[in-house]
């Protein structure tokens, strides 16, 4: 199974602690804040009892592009067993934390976007964008 192939799985997958810390995200430049998309992400990870915050962001840019900017100023963390198929992501460590369990303050970016919206997750719904998941706990 592909282990990147839903913005809201990832966030709620490991979304288990509630203290938010200061950390160095800069939101990628030309980025926009998608306020459904991040209500959507709040709401699935609350209903599922889960208590971290996040914020979504998208952009036309190309997803190495955009990841390359966030590698200046994080940590990449490498998924064990990372996907041979499905959409391009990768996820940025922005604390001193090991893996995505751990860490306070980390982002997903994704290419094209799948599941961004609640009514997307049926259908997998692609959008050819790149999304950022800013998710803190």
């Amino acid at each position: 199974m592909r282990k990147c192939f839903l913005l809201l799985a990832t966030v709620m997958l490991f979304s288990v602690s509630s203290s938010v810390v200061a950390g160095e995200f800069k939101v990628y430049p030309g980025a926009k804040l998608d306020e459904r998309a991040s209500n959507d992400a709040n709401e699935m990870a609350k209903q599922s009892k889960m208590t971290s915050k996040s914020k979504v962001y998208t952009t036309d840019d190309a997803f190495d592009q955009v990841v390359s900017f966030y590698k200046g100023i994080g940590k990449e963390y490498n998924m064990p067993g990372g996907p041979s198929k499905g959409p391009q992501c990768a996820f940025i460590l922005f604390d001193e934390a090991k893996d995505l369990s751990t860490s306070k303050l980390w982002a997903k970016i994704q290419r094209p976007a799948l599941g961004l919206y609640k009514e997307d997750l049926q259908e997998m719904k692609s959008r050819d964008i790149t999304v950022i998941v800013l998710v803190e706990k």
